[in-house]
């Protein structure tokens, strides 16, 4: 009985004994968790702030570069679509001028304004690729002032000419659809595109005055 007593005894000891070691290795065991984790934390932040840097480097060497694309995807597409809706409506207009010389008399005041529209739609609407295409502000100006001259013609073929018919008015009122769709994205676009050219001549303004402060402390020395 004094054996088992001993035996107990010394295995309690041993027993009571280990323990410590165990907890010390658990607490070990979060503090190296606790660093890893905030390593990591570390990590990622230092690799945001590398990719915001990367990010304004790429911006502003962009901006020297011209690199931006400030065109509007939409603005080419209306452009593009109005382009044949625009000759559809020439041989329409056509058609509508032939018809009433027929069964009335000429009318020698929509021959020329047919004649008018139809060189001032081919130029407005180069002028909108153009301005779209190359970013050219002076290009969407003239575009908008084409665009005024073509609102006049459809008003009047749409409510003062002599003889009017239904189709003249389902022409107009198409065209003002694409008129007005190409004004108000072409307004947005050409604000990106002079806001984009402000940037980008500070940008080159400061490089410029960096580089002569640059070569005025190289001539002080």
């Amino acid at each position: 009985m004094m054996r088992r007593r001993r035996v107990v005894g010394v295995s309690t000891g041993v027993s009571s004994s280990s323990s410590p070691p165990f907890g010390a290795a658990a607490g070990v065991g979060k503090i190296f968790g606790s660093t890893t984790a905030a390593a990591r934390n570390g990590r990622r932040g230092r690799r945001g702030r590398e990719r915001s840097d990367v990010n304004n480097a790429a911006t502003i060497t962009g901006l020297r570069q011209g690199k931006q694309v400030i065109s509007s995807a939409r603005l080419q597409m209306l452009l593009h679509l109005n382009f044949y809706f625009s000759v559809v409506r020439s041989v329409l207009t056509a058609l509508v001028i032939r018809y009433k010389s027929v069964n009335d008399h000429l009318d020698p005041v929509g021959a020329a304004f047919l004649t008018v529209w139809s060189i001032n739609e081919m130029i407005r609407l180069y002028l909108g690729y153009v301005a779209n295409l190359k970013e050219k502000v002076p290009h969407f100006a003239g575009f908008f002032f084409l665009t005024v001259l073509q609102l006049v013609f459809i008003i009047y073929q749409m409510g003062f000419q002599g003889k009017r018919l239904p189709i003249d008015v389902i022409l107009g009122i198409c065209d003002c659809i694409f008129i007005v769709g190409e004004c108000l994205i072409a307004y947005t676009t050409m604000r990106a595109v002079i806001e984009n050219k402000t940037a980008r001549f500070d940008v080159e303004l400061k490089a410029f005055l960096d580089d002569d402060d640059g070569d005025d402390d190289d001539d002080d020395d």
